[in-house]
């Protein structure tokens, strides 16, 4: 299969790694030029299913420490 990369697609990645570095979202707006984070979060910042894993993990750490 021929694959086509575009300016786009690496800009997805781009911010797909920079969000993967936890780099502040605000951050990545201004590298993005966004004045609005929705445009930001609903584009480019989809959420993964390791992702949500990690979140829950996260959660529940915090839970059994408070407990």
């Amino acid at each position: 299969m021929d694959k086509h990369f575009t300016l786009h697609s690496f800009r997805h990645t781009y911010v797909s790694l920079m969000a993967k570095a936890e780099v502040p979202l605000e951050v990545i707006m201004e590298r993005l030029g966004h004045k609005d984070d929705s445009i930001t979060r609903e584009v480019y910042l989809h959420v993964t299913k390791k992702v949500k894993k990690e979140a829950f993990h996260k959660f529940a750490k915090l839970m059994k420490d408070f407990m």
